[in-house]
Formats: structure tokens, sequence, C-alpha cells
């Protein structure tokens, strides 16, 4: 039999049998569909999540709390969590050589209000270091000084996109506004650039607070969600990791043979984190 004769009764069965060749080529149009979406969104996830740890910068080190050996991927476990790093081990790993900023972070999320407007969104305590960490330029006003970063002063920098969402039904301007975060209130001092390629991703839509305003409004005592360690050079990273390792260890009166408690990641630790994570999600 010829070939063109198995095409002329694929073809005359295909016509008989409308509705279930239909159904046959649907399933298989959707399932070659969702192959491709599968792979794409593995595929985009890892090369969004390793820009963004890019922009971290080789030179940066990420200290966070509990036992290493417990945890799994990138950071640790929070405040809900570990709770062994504390402001004091952030003031300690300043002097330290080789070290040129050190970043004290926590966290809290919840309504920013101004008026009748409220906005969701993730306020960080940290200290002035963070815009060396993190690159952060101003586009109004100033960031927070050391002086009210020492007295626990309620001041805030927002990013421009929580600023404009703040503002948008008023006519005030953002700086020197107070806004409401919880039941305290806070005084806009500044206002940042847009963030496209920032350390640690971006933080239009973040607001900044001095670390002891954060203890007041969540209670969190001197602990820390994480300590961002920013290197004089890129080279000092193997010795500077080295030497946080085993301040922290003095300082939290650990003996030979015990594990940290704490846990320290350069880019490369978290890039390989990711290459891991978003490779299984792309193979399943």
């Amino acid at each position: 039999m010829r070939a063109e004769t198995y095409v002329a009764i694929a073809l005359e069965a295909l016509v008989l049998n409308k509705a279930r060749s239909a159904l046959t080529m649907l399933g298989i149009i959707i399932g070659v569909f969702a192959v491709i979406v599968m792979i794409g969104l593995g595929q985009g996830s890892q090369a969004y999540v390793t820009n963004q740890v890019k922009g971290l910068g080789a030179g940066v080190l990420v200290v966070t709390p509990g036992n290493p050996k417990t945890q799994r991927g990138f950071g640790g476990g929070g405040l809900a969590g570990a709770q062994t790093l504390k402001l004091n081990d952030a003031l300690a790993l300043q002097g330290l050589p080789g070290v040129r900023f050190v970043s004290p972070q926590n966290f809290f999320q919840g309504l920013v209000s101004v008026g009748k407007t409220s906005v969701g969104a993730q306020v960080v305590g940290t200290s002035p270091n963070v815009q060396g960490v993190r690159g952060l330029r101003i586009a109004q006003g100033r960031f927070f000084t050391d002086a009210e970063w020492r007295t626990g002063a309620k001041v805030i920098v927002i990013g421009p996109s929580l600023a404009r969402e703040l503002f948008k039904e008023t006519l005030a301007l953002p700086l020197e506004t107070r806004v409401r975060i919880g039941e305290q209130r806070f005084r806009v001092v500044g206002v940042l650039q847009g963030s496209t390629g920032a350390a640690l991703g971006s933080t239009d839509d973040l607001g900044f607070i001095p670390t002891r305003a954060m203890q007041s409004l969540t209670d969190t005592g001197d602990r820390l969600v994480s300590i961002l360690v920013k290197a004089e050079a890129d080279e000092l990273l193997p010795g500077l990791q080295d030497q946080l390792r085993q301040v922290l260890r003095t300082r939290h009166a650990l003996r030979p043979g015990d594990d940290d408690d704490f846990k320290i990641q350069s880019q490369a630790d978290i890039l390989a984190t990711v290459t891991v994570v978003t490779g299984a999600f792309t193979v399943l």
C-alpha cells in the first residue's frame, strides 16, 4: 500500500470522527503548551532571582541566625525561629579589618498610613550604613543620621512607589509629613530614588527606620533577622568570612566542637542555592 493511500485513510478517519480528532488535537496542544510554560517559568524565575542576588554585589556577606545544618536555602529563621543574632554582634563586626559597612536588619510587615490612605508595606529597621551596603540614593530630603539612629528617633525614609501610593490622594508633600505605622507616628525625612538594579532587589516600596525605633515598634528587643557586611574589597571576602565566624563564636560563647548558631553566606553561596532550587522546580 502506497503512502498516498495511508494519508487518504488518515484524513478520512479524521473527517468521520471530528469530535475525537478535535479532542486528541486539543490534548496534544494543551500538553505541549503546559510543558513550554512550566519550563519557561522555571528558567524565568531562576534568571530573575539570580539577577537579584547578583545585585547584592560580590563584596557583601549576609549573616543570619540559627544552626546552618538545620537551615535549608537562603536566609535563616528570622525572629520567629532562631534568635541568636543581637545588635551588639553587628556593632562588634563593624570594627574588624577589611569591613567597610555593617548594617543590622529587622523587618515589620504591616500598614503604613497617611490620613485615610493605608498601604501594606515592609519596613526595615536598620542603620545609616544600609545606604552603602544596598546602594541607596536619595531623591528628596535625606537619610536618617547616626544621631537619630542612636536615639531611635521616629523618622522614616520611603521608596518612591510607597510615596506615590501614600500621597496620591492628598495634596500633602511626603517630606516632613507624619505617617502612621501601627500605633506610632514617624516623620518622613527622605524619599529614595528608583532602585532599578539596586543591591538586594528593589527598595521602591520599602520604608527604612532606625533600629531602635523598630525595637519600640515590634517589641523585638535587640534581636536581629540578619546582618549585612560589606567588605572593603572583594578579594578580602574569604578571610573576612573566617574573621566574622570567629568573632561571633567567641561572642556567643561557643566551645570547640559546638555547631555555629548563625550562618554566613556570600553571593556565590546564595547563587548556588538558587540554582539548585530553581533547577529542581524546572525539572518537576
